[in-house]
């Protein structure tokens, strides 16, 4: 989905002593902005959130963990480098239990393991859970994920 147009803009030239404009100068093409939400949102499903919700196997503070995860994620569900530290000190809890919380988020495939830089280990959130990025990548991944499960029945 592109932009839905262009508008021009002039630069304005200022005296920042007087505030008068001295001149206008280039003329700047913009794109106008998309229509949506915005860049601070992260789509999730309800029957996601309700398997969450009934998930004994998952702790208030595991549930803690993965709100923060799912707080920082990027655009296609990637998770910058966000340490274990970081998190504990946000959430005020030991490094140790956001290590657990984030391995059992992992185990359930809430969270999905990525490769290591440095020392951090880098993850991403299973799209099932959310999603922030272009819809329409989501639903080729969704379809994607599809005809994988088709072939494995």
């Amino acid at each position: 989905m592109g932009y839905r147009g262009r508008r021009i803009a002039a630069q304005e030239y200022k005296d920042l002593d007087t505030g008068e404009i001295l001149q206008y100068g280039n003329l700047v093409a913009t794109p106008l902005p998309k229509p949506g939400i915005g860049g601070d949102y992260f789509m999730s499903r309800q029957t996601a959130l309700m398997r969450l919700a009934k998930d004994k196997g998952l702790s208030g503070d595991d549930l803690r963990v993965l709100l923060v995860y799912m707080a920082c994620v990027g655009w296609e569900n990637k998770l910058e480098t966000i340490s274990h530290q970081w998190i504990a000190d946000e959430l005020e809890m030991q490094r140790s239990n956001v290590s657990r919380s984030t391995k059992k988020l992992v185990e359930a495939k809430i969270l999905i393991e990525g490769e290591k830089i440095g020392r951090h280990k880098q993850y991403s959130v299973n799209d099932f859970y959310g999603w922030k990025g272009d819809t329409s990548n989501y639903e080729k991944k969704v379809k994607a994920r599809e005809k994988l499960e088709q072939k494995t029945i």
